[in-house]
């Protein structure tokens, strides 16, 4: 299997932890997958965490007025340190590649501008409604190449989460759109061997898992609960950091979450590893919260902390590993958004 991946996958997860990753690289390191990462994703993905990191520092340093001078040496120090660790990122990326076993493909598509201007003026995809779509373009073209030379030996797989780029909506669901599928025809290339999935999530590592004829098979039962026994995750010990995006609420500086229910089950699919016959869940779950907001009114000479209480739904999405002989679930929550 060959996995292709966009900017926004390193994005997401820029560090590239969790137990994708420390699968992949048992994959990798065994022949039985393959990670590219084309030079242009990488390159966009050090410039947003750059700017990342660059906005973490101005936040910082807002802070530095209202504080005492010990606490401005530390504020200046942290803001300092934001800088630089966007500046050592792609060093570190590059590091965490190696570790890996990931692959940065150099190459830039040949494709002509005038074939690229076509298809903004007609708004073809990847080219938005607006024309937009240049750097989309040139990761198609390079998925495209690589599909064109992989595809009868190796499952293609492109992930992507730019919807907006690449997948038609119907139902709920995004699939590849079929302007896109129209150029994978042209290239005399069998559907079946390229695909095109929305996030890891959605990858199945070969060699990791059981098949899920064989997993049938083993008579495995979902775990029962799962969205109830999140909450309780959710709730025990440390609650999770949350940023006002994470919930909805941009209109304010910070949010602490205090409580959590009416968990709703969206999706789950479960894994059968191979060897140990542990069991691995990728979930959505709706979930109502419950968080305190913090804003900071400072258009006076004292500024002032307003704090709120709100609700509001959002979707928690993951994993959960369970034990073939026990019964407690260890979650790792990868992203939580507002419910819309």
């Amino acid at each position: 299997m060959i996995l292709i991946l966009d900017a926004n996958v390193l994005v997401s997860n820029p560090m590239l932890r969790g137990a994708f990753w420390d699968n992949a690289a048992e994959a990798i390191n065994g022949a039985r997958l393959k990670i590219i990462v084309p030079r242009l994703a990488v390159d966009e993905a050090v410039a947003v965490y750059k700017r990342t990191r660059a906005a973490t520092a101005v936040s910082i340093r807002k802070e530095r007025r209202r504080a005492s001078e010990a606490v401005r040496t530390h504020l200046d120090a942290a803001a300092d340190e934001a800088l630089a660790e966007g500046e050592r990122y792609e060093q570190t990326l590059h590091q965490r590649f190696a570790a890996v076993g990931v692959t940065v493909d150099l190459a830039v598509p040949i494709v002509e501008h005038r074939e690229l201007a076509r298809r903004a003026i007609n708004r073809i995809r990847p080219f938005s409604e607006s024309g937009t779509g240049y750097r989309d373009a040139l990761h198609w073209w390079f998925v495209l190449d690589t599909a064109e030379q992989w595809w009868e030996e190796d499952d293609v797989i492109f992930v992507s989460s730019d919807l907006a780029a690449f997948a038609l909506k119907s139902d709920g669901k995004a699939a590849l759109h079929p302007q896109l599928l129209d150029d994978i025809l042209d290239r005399n290339i069998d559907p079946v061997g390229l695909d095109w999935v929305p996030d890891l999530t959605k990858v199945s590592i070969p060699g990791v898992f059981l098949s899920d004829e064989d997993a049938a098979g083993y008579g495995y039962s979902e775990p029962d609960d799962l969205e109830y026994r999140l909450m309780d995750h959710l709730l025990a010990g440390d609650p999770p950091s949350l940023s006002p995006a994470d919930v909805g609420l941009d209109d304010v500086d910070a949010v602490r979450l205090v409580d959590a229910g009416d968990p709703k089950l969206l999706y789950q699919h479960t894994r059968v590893y191979y060897g140990t016959f542990n069991l691995h869940i990728n979930f959505e779950v709706r979930m109502n919260f419950d968080v305190v907001t913090q804003t900071l009114v400072d258009d006076s000479r004292t500024p002032e902390l307003v704090e709120s209480s709100e609700t509001t739904a959002v979707v928690l999405t993951g994993t959960a590993e369970l034990s073939h002989y026990g019964t407690d679930l260890e979650f790792s929550i990868d992203d939580i958004s507002p419910y819309r």
